[in-house]
Order: structure tokens, then sequence, then C-alpha cells
């Protein structure tokens, strides 16, 4: 059976226009407020492409969603994931790998409405939310399982999984902090930009003080079986 032919170069530029538009429009007004019109009137387009592009305001917001994740986060996810798996390193050296991965990602550039289009979306009160669901399921969690894994060697075997979430929670949140709040951070470290060399200064900060808490709580030593 012959593979289907590609769509038209204009409807991938279409579609390319809609989707830039949606993640302005979500991100300015929120889901319940935003409108099919307003997403149509900043794309160029009429209101019937996006019934064919994405059926429904359901389906446009959840691709949306998934584009501004690839967008910003989608090259370092294998990376991430395989760093995590490394033996020929030390399990230090392994976690301040990951830390500063995931700094660079969280810190890197992006469209201004990034940010707040996803902080509308975590913040969302309905933990069943499908789309939500879906966005942490296949760009969230990975990560996040990255961080864990550099983690748990540091940990006693018999640890539950809660502790060790809630560890790598404490790497995400010192992390995240000077993503949701860039002019109070900048202020106080009298910087003006996040460049290069702020970035893994607060990479490697984020690392040694995540270490310094392990052994601090008695668990300094690797697993049996982790590089050292």
């Amino acid at each position: 059976m012959s593979a289907p032919d590609a769509p038209p170069a204009a409807d991938l530029a279409t579609e390319q226009r809609i989707l830039e538009a949606a993640a302005q429009v979500f991100a300015d007004l929120g889901y319940e407020r935003a409108t099919i019109r307003e997403v149509c009137r900043r794309a160029g387009a009429n209101v019937a492409a996006v019934n064919y592009h994405f059926e429904s305001k359901e389906r446009l917001y959840l691709e949306t969603l998934r584009w501004a994740m690839r967008l910003c986060h989608g090259a370092d996810q294998e990376e991430m994931l395989a760093f995590a798996g490394r033996t020929d390193i030390s399990a230090a050296a392994r976690l301040t790998g990951l830390v500063r991965r995931f700094a660079t990602t969280m810190l890197g550039a992006r469209p201004e409405w990034h940010t707040r289009l996803l902080l509308r979306e975590l913040g969302r009160p309905t933990r069943g939310d499908p789309t939500t669901k879906t966005i942490i399921e296949e760009f969230m969690a990975p990560r996040f399982r990255a961080l864990s894994a550099a983690i748990a060697p540091f940990l006693a075997a018999d640890t539950d999984a809660e502790t060790l979430a809630l560890h790598a929670m404490s790497i995400v949140g010192q992390v995240l902090y000077h993503r949701i709040a860039t002019p109070a951070a900048l202020h106080f470290l009298g910087r003006d930009a996040y460049d290069a060399d702020l970035v893994a200064r607060v990479a490697d900060h984020v690392a040694a003080f995540t270490l310094a808490a392990l052994e601090a709580g008695g668990a300094s030593a690797p697993r049996a079986g982790a590089a050292s």
C-alpha cells in the first residue's frame, strides 16, 4: 500500500499560523474565554480552517499545548533519559548533569507567551482533566523520571515512591522559581538576564544544594551498583 500523500504546503502553513495565534490567545485569555473567532482573526484564517485542521476548540487547545511544549522542551527529552541511564560516571556527576540539562531547558529563551500558557494549564484545579493529563504524561513525566532515577541511588533501597517524588519536586521547584518569578529573581541576583553563565550557576547551585540535602538526610552513600 502506498503512503498517503503529504499535506499541501499551504495547508501546513495555515495550520502553523493557527497554532501560533492560538498559543497567544489561550495565553492571554485562558481556555474558557478564548474563542475560535479570535484565533482565526489573529491567524488570518477562516473558522472553517480550524474545523478542518483541528475539528474542535478542545482539540485545538491540546495540539497548541503539545506544539508549545515541543517548541521549548522537545529537544532535550531523549538526552535527559539517556544521561540518567549512564553508568560510566559517578552518581553525583549524573545528578549534577541532569540538573544542568533541566535548568538549561527551563531557563532558555522562549516566546513571551509560553510561560503564561503553561501556567494557566497547570494551574487548572481539576486533577483528572484529560488535556492536563496528556501534557503531564507526554512531556513532564519523562523528565521527572530522569531526575528521580538520578536521585534514587542516594536513598535507601526501601524508600517509597512518594518520598522519591518529593525529592525530584524539590529540584523542579528550585529551577521553576527562576522561570515564574524572573523579574524578582534577577533583581535579587543583581543580574539583567539569564545568560549562559547565570543558568550554569543556578544549575550548579541547585545540584549542590540537593546533594547536600541528601547527605544531611543520612543518605549520602549511593546504592550498591551505582558508579562512584
